[in-house]
């Protein structure tokens, strides 16, 4: 385990390395000049001679690999640049916004876990019956419905015509129910389906038969063998919704007005604010690649028989 762990871990330099050269090149290759974009943001008339004294202040007059090569070296020690619009640290102002975000992720991949498993398990056991057509219908509902949409509804359902709950805005625990509900519905409709399917394969499956022919007890098969077997694609698609959650969270954050780093991103895109918009591509970056780690090592807990290196 502890091998596997360092390898992966080796693993994240490389990985990190070409995702930095990526985000740098899109962003100084783009059509927008860094050095006009940081004299609009700063108030400043973007003349031909202010933007010489720009890019000069910038780094902008060297080279192409040069400028790279000077920003991976401050980004290594978690120097990213001072943002255009606050003339604060970027990875500083992204740390002040992030806790609203992990919050509503974490809320709502809570949500997805409570809601999905369960759901998809039954759905699975009463195969065909009233409940089982109840949660598909659920499961199609979800999968078929925008989140914005659905977060307009709750908004004009619950804030304007009930007057239960705040629109926007942060206004206590209360302010976290509409957007945790907009972001996670779809999420939790998706792995309803996964959850049922992977259980409905094992329930039918070579293994669990011949435990029922050996006499083995229904329940003793079903907690012991299928519920931790069908367990790993669900993993999957949990690791794979919380990096979904993270990107939808900042939609979320802008529809309900919340102090999240999604706004200030959508923001910082809006005012091509290059320092805040590379810190927040490598922050994403490095979040999905320990989620990933996370799923790798919960693969071998369900199932030993899985080796460290066939998912290397």
């Amino acid at each position: 385990m502890t091998s596997f762990i360092i390898k992966r871990i080796l693993l994240i330099i490389p990985i990190m390395f070409v995702v930095s050269f990526l985000v740098f090149s899109v962003l100084r290759l783009g059509p927008v000049d860094p050095a006009q974009a940081y004299l609009l943001n700063s108030r400043i008339p973007p003349t031909e001679e202010a933007l010489k004294v720009t890019r000069a202040e910038l780094g902008l007059d060297k080279p192409f690999f040069t400028q790279y090569a000077i920003w991976l070296k401050g980004a290594v020690t978690l120097d990213f640049g001072k943002s255009y619009m606050t003339k604060r640290d970027a990875l500083g102002d992204l740390i002040y916004y992030f806790p609203t975000t992990l919050k509503i992720t974490f809320l709502a991949m809570i949500m997805v876990i409570i809601v999905s498993i369960p759901l998809g398990i039954l759905g699975a056991v009463k195969k065909d019956s009233i409940a089982d057509k109840l949660v598909k219908l659920f499961s199609f509902i979800g999968v078929s419905t925008p989140s914005f949409w659905f977060g307009f509804l709750l908004i004009y359902l619950f804030a304007l015509k009930l007057n239960i709950l705040p629109p926007f805005g942060f206004d206590g625990i209360s302010s976290y129910i509409m957007p945790i509900l907009t972001l996670g519905l779809m999420s939790s409709a998706i792995n309803i389906r996964i959850t049922r399917t992977s259980f409905l394969e094992h329930i039918n499956g070579r293994s669990a038969k011949y435990l029922k022919i050996h006499g083995v007890s229904e329940k003793t098969i079903m907690g012991k063998y299928v519920l931790k077997n069908s367990m790993i694609p669900v993993v999957t698609s949990l690791g794979m919704h919380f990096g979904e959650l993270i990107g939808g969270a900042v939609v979320v954050e802008v529809l309900f007005a919340l102090p999240g780093v999604g706004r200030y991103v959508v923001s910082s895109i809006t005012n091509h604010d290059y320092p805040v918009i590379q810190c927040f591509m490598i922050l994403m970056t490095a979040v999905f690649i320990i989620v990933n780690l996370i799923i790798d090592i919960i693969y071998v807990y369900l199932n030993p028989k899985i080796k460290y290196g066939s998912i290397i």
